[in-house]
């Protein structure tokens, strides 16, 4: 990633994980307290329903001066905007009290650009399935620092719940968190002013360029971002000579692409290890890696990143109690193979993104040649291991199987 497009999280350098979890909780308990509203959880589901970024997902940024007309209301009728409501306007005229207050609502705003409002996708519930005209969900938030398994939750009257971090809730709950799919890029950044990002942005306000990060990963390499160039472009000259070998299938096979088809988690521990039910859909990210044996070290090439539902890798039986994993599609394109770079063999690591500033680092290590890599990883992104991958391998038909032990794909052409 570009040094001028570093990824904008929900906590920012003039706002600690305290401060923000104040705000989470502050705005949890003010929207739980709105939704005695229907017309308020009405719109709550058209929007979710919209699946920005291909998720149960409402971005505050983007939606804070949205008016919703509450017509029968006995707290305060007319039109309220989604950033009176989170301030705790209609808080206040409920209780008859200013102690809800968040002053400087639009400030928080710009420090938390990926601050939203979800719905994730549960095996028993989700946004589709919300019958918003008489059920009123809880509104939970994630803490920067979570309490044991512990997730903060409160209802419409203002009593405060705990929800389980490792059990599904039976019914569909709304979530205060901070986006994982989008990037907020500042303005100030060279990236944010770059013609293929613009391109691919989602939305912009007037301090963020907003971009999805699979749209993101498309269009940095032509802002001068990325690693390798795709089939060898550039003048950078090979690291070992060029594989050459007819028995090869992809030999001969210039300009075509490498596609990761059928994938399945190993087991449903593994599943459920690296995937929260209050994230929404899982977002894997898959990396590529090649020996560089002028500088003796191992250098990512690419990273391609997709947003999948849990339910495509299960299935359950006996009222969802009996679940296990099967194969599903991914149909991922990752890049051409390069030999003038790459060599005859490359490692593919897998992961699942998180957005968790305060979450421990941590790291994986693997074997490319003669070389040892070890892969940080922060925000609570949660590693999946990797595989060897060999230019020689059969890729053809349903391609080659790998296994990082954790996760099984192939590999086709």
């Amino acid at each position: 990633m570009p040094e001028a497009a570093q990824e904008q999280g929900g906590v920012i350098k003039d706002m600690t994980a305290e401060e923000a979890d104040a705000v989470k909780r502050q705005i949890a308990l003010n929207l739980a307290l709105s939704l005695r509203e229907p017309e308020v959880r009405e719109y709550l589901k058209k929007e979710l329903l919209k699946q920005f970024g291909g998720d149960y997902e409402v971005l505050l940024s983007m939606h804070a001066n949205d008016n919703i007309t509450l017509a029968g209301s006995r707290v305060m009728a007319g039109k309220v905007s989604v950033k009176d409501i989170l301030a705790g306007k209609y808080a206040n005229r409920l209780r008859r009290t200013n102690e809800y207050s968040i002053d400087d609502i639009e400030e928080i705003l710009q420090k938390m650009p990926l601050l939203q409002v979800a719905m994730p996708e549960l095996e028993t519930a989700d946004a589709n399935r919300w019958d918003a005209k008489s059920l009123v969900p809880l509104v939970a938030y994630i803490p920067s620092k979570k309490e044991g398994d512990i997730i903060p939750a409160y209802d419409f009257e203002g009593n405060y719940y705990e929800l389980s971090a490792k059990e599904e809730p039976k019914q569909p709950v709304i979530v205060i968190s901070e986006n994982e799919w989008t990037l907020a890029l500042s303005k100030n950044d060279e990236a944010a002013r770059c013609p293929e990002i613009l391109r691919a942005s989602a939305y912009e306000d007037e301090h963020y360029v907003y971009v999805f990060r699979d749209k993101y990963e498309e269009a940095v390499i032509a802002c001068g971002g990325g690693g390798v160039p795709p089939s060898g472009g550039g003048s950078t000259p090979p690291n070992q000579p060029p594989v050459s070998n007819p028995s090869c299938p992809r030999e001969g096979r210039v300009g075509v692409y490498d596609f990761v088809g059928n994938t399945k988690f190993t087991n449903m521990t593994q599943l459920r290890r690296v995937r929260e039910w209050y994230d929404g859909k899982l977002e894997l990210r898959t990396r590529i890696y090649y020996a560089d044996y002028q500088i003796g070290d191992v250098l990512e090439a690419a990273s391609k990143s997709i947003r999948v539902p849990q339910r495509y890798f299960t299935e359950c039986k006996l009222l969802f109690t009996d679940c296990y994993t099967v194969w599903y599609n991914l149909n991922l394109r990752l890049e051409r193979w390069d030999p003038q770079h790459w060599g005859d063999r490359i490692c593919i690591e897998w992961s699942e993104m998180d957005n968790d500033s305060e979450a421990a680092t941590t790291t994986h290590t693997f074997k490319l040649g003669p070389y040892t890599k070890t892969i940080q990883y922060t925000n609570g992104d949660d590693t999946m291991e990797s595989a060897e991958v060999w230019y020689c391998d059969n890729v053809l038909g349903e391609g080659f199987l790998y296994s990082t032990g954790t996760f099984n794909f192939y590999i086709k052409q």
